[in-house]
């Protein structure tokens, strides 16, 4: 498993930054992705994948321990599509 610091260390050495700065752009970079989705906008990163925003709609659910109904309320929910080369790198 790769760890935000791993990405970090990773910056740090490719782009001859100091750790903090490393970190600094790290987390630009992660609330640049969290601010556009927040605003509904995709994040597209070419031949990487794509950040998105999927609506799920208000439903009808259940509590699982008391088996009583409940609404579930509608809410947006992030996810993640892999691109063709990131997937034909994972997947050789």
């Amino acid at each position: 498993m790769t760890a935000k610091i791993d990405i970090v260390e990773a910056i740090h050495k490719n782009c001859a930054l100091s750790m903090d700065k490393s970190k600094e752009a790290f987390e630009a970079i992660i609330d640049s992705i969290k601010e556009s989705l927040y605003n509904g906008n995709p994040v597209i990163f070419r031949n990487f994948g794509r950040f998105n925003i999927r609506y799920k709609a208000k439903r009808k659910g259940r509590n699982p321990r008391t088996g009583a109904q409940a609404v579930v309320q509608a809410r947006r929910v992030p996810y993640f599509k892999a691109g063709k080369r990131l997937k034909s790198k994972v997947n050789p």
